[in-house]
């Protein structure tokens, strides 16, 4: 059950950790060829699993540039890879999956269609420079970008909007919207103290409706309480979720010494259990 201290040091010497090394002995039956195979085997899976991992990793990020389908799914990277074999770019392909719910046989249709493939291109240059046009999509910059785009046009010097008449305009809208609340305000006086005793009635229903509601809520509650089971302790779940390492090895690195020595004195007692038995 104990694992020699020699061998242990052995391992360690030769750049294995303790805790590894003790783990391939016990695994191999302490054979010291054994464990460093099986370390070496360990070490090989771990650096592999790194790999997937990173490159999960950037596959999940270059899924994300691709964006969803009308479906709200992401682009199929297997199938992707296979339209990118025939020898398709991978960004018109990914585009032809995207907007054909990743059914390959409609993108592959899509892209070997001459005319389709030429209106996705310019779908996805357009695309691409939006972001340019969308500086003056605020309401001074669609008004400051016509003259701009036209004086482009013709070749003229630009010309700058009129802020000031902008502003004086605004000013009168401010001045009639005013004028405008003042006149509503002055119609609603007389219907204040309809609307008062209306909302009084109102208000003394719905006191009413809130004391029978929370009548059946107090009985509600009580008997859920009697049909409740036994409290969780999330306290004590967590402590035991986090002692779990999800390591299918990890069950050999239990230090079994006090058990070993438990083992030994149960043996001992059975030997002289049998001993007094046979004497007498």
């Amino acid at each position: 059950l104990q694992v020699p201290d020699e061998a242990i040091a052995m391992l360690t010497d030769m750049g294995y950790d303790a805790r590894a090394s003790k783990r391939a002995l016990k695994m191999t039956g302490y054979d010291i060829q054994s464990s460093v195979d099986l370390l070496c085997e360990e070490r090989e899976k771990k650096i592999r699993r790194r790999e997937q991992d990173i490159e999960t990793q950037r596959e999940i990020m270059e899924q994300r540039r691709y964006g969803k389908t009308p479906m709200n799914k992401a682009v199929d990277m297997q199938k992707l890879k296979g339209l990118t074999t025939i020898g398709f770019e991978k960004y018109l392909a990914a585009e032809a999956l995207r907007i054909n719910e990743n059914d390959a046989e409609k993108a592959l249709d899509l892209l070997t269609n001459p005319e389709l493939n030429c209106a996705l291109q310019s779908k996805i240059q357009s695309r691409r420079k939006r972001p340019l046009h969308v500086l003056g999509a605020g309401p001074l910059g669609a008004g400051a970008a016509a003259p701009l785009a036209a004086a482009a046009a013709g070749n003229a010097p630009p010309q700058i909007p009129d802020l000031n008449a902008a502003e004086g305009d605004n000013q009168e809208q401010l001045a009639n919207n005013e004028e405008e609340a003042a006149n509503n305000e002055a119609e609603a006086l007389p219907n204040d103290a309809e609307a008062g005793a209306n909302e009084e009635a109102v208000n003394q229903d719905q006191d009413m409706g809130d004391e029978a509601e929370e009548e059946d809520l107090i009985e509600e509650e009580a008997g859920a309480s009697h049909a409740q089971g036994p409290v969780r302790d999330v306290a004590m779940e967590n402590e035991l979720a986090n002692e779990l390492t999800g390591d299918a090895l990890d069950d050999y690195d239990i230090d079994v010494a006090n058990e070993g020595q438990a083992i030994a004195e149960y043996l001992s007692l059975l030997e002289s259990a049998a001993a007094a038995a046979s004497s007498s």
